[in-house]
């Protein structure tokens, strides 16, 4: 994995030292999210691949289906889907449908003519079922995420920051507890078609602290599609699990 970490970067590098014309955003491949939605009557279909490392157990998301839909200018509606597949030394691989995500994005300040963007993106999280429990591949808790989000540019860096609270209920993982996210992405074109971020993402529990940094591109094919990628790895303080390795591509489809 850790081949992919090096590849990921030197690509990343060398587009940062080709600097031309794209839009940069947050949200998927990153886990920083910013105020942009689709657009009155739009959708925004992100089709990935996730794969994590922590302690020895691999988990990984094929697919990953996050679907959004664009009501008014201003306003998301969001399903993400995953189809979990886990594997430990123990059980060996084992799949079942993930737990459901969904959540309602509103963009109340526009960085048209205020400079800047601001939104607030609150997301349910939950299992459609008990297999992914039994099997050991999801929690039985509940989350509620209540975030805030802001972006705007500064030259041609865009900028985008994310504060959040997790809330939990009725988990059986003891490190799966309240928490305090926060997030920092930085974007630039490097390239055409090709832009470049880098991102610092922190969970803040009771227990600790844990740090992410990713690296992430977007490759714009056509007029409705764009290869998203990322990769990451995560450090935390002594107790808590931490993602030795977190990678995601998939396509982004636009309509």
């Amino acid at each position: 994995m850790k081949s992919v970490h090096k590849t990921v970067a030197l690509i990343w590098l060398g587009c940062w030292l080709h600097c031309g014309a794209a839009l940069a955003q947050g949200g998927p491949p990153m886990l920083t999210d910013d105020p942009d939605t689709p657009g009155d009557g739009h959708w925004e279909i992100n089709l990935a691949a996730i794969h994590s490392k922590a302690k020895g157990q691999k988990l990984n998301s094929l697919p990953d289906v996050d679907i959004n839909y664009g009501w008014g200018d201003s306003l998301q509606l969001k399903l993400d889907v995953p189809l979990l597949q886990g594997s430990d030394s123990e059980h060996g691989t084992q799949q079942a449908v993930g737990p459901a995500n969904l959540g309602l994005k509103w963009r109340f300040i526009d960085e048209d003519p205020a400079g800047f963007s601001v939104s607030t993106y609150p997301q349910y999280l939950s299992n459609l079922n008990s297999q992914a429990v039994h099997l050991g591949l999801a929690d039985a808790g509940h989350q509620l995420y209540l975030p805030i989000e802001a972006s705007g540019h500064l030259g041609e860096w865009t900028w985008v920051a994310e504060v959040g609270r997790t809330l939990v209920v009725g988990s059986n993982d003891p490190g799966n507890i309240n928490a305090w996210q926060t997030g920092q992405l930085l974007a630039h074109a490097c390239g055409e078609e090709v832009e470049c971020m880098a991102e610092l993402y922190e969970t803040h529990t009771s227990l600790g602290t844990k740090v992410l940094l990713n690296l992430g591109l977007r490759w714009k094919l056509d007029e409705h599609s764009t290869f998203i990628a990322a990769a990451g790895h995560e450090k935390a303080d002594s107790g808590l699990a931490a993602r030795s390795a977190l990678v995601y591509a998939g396509v982004q489809l636009s309509y």
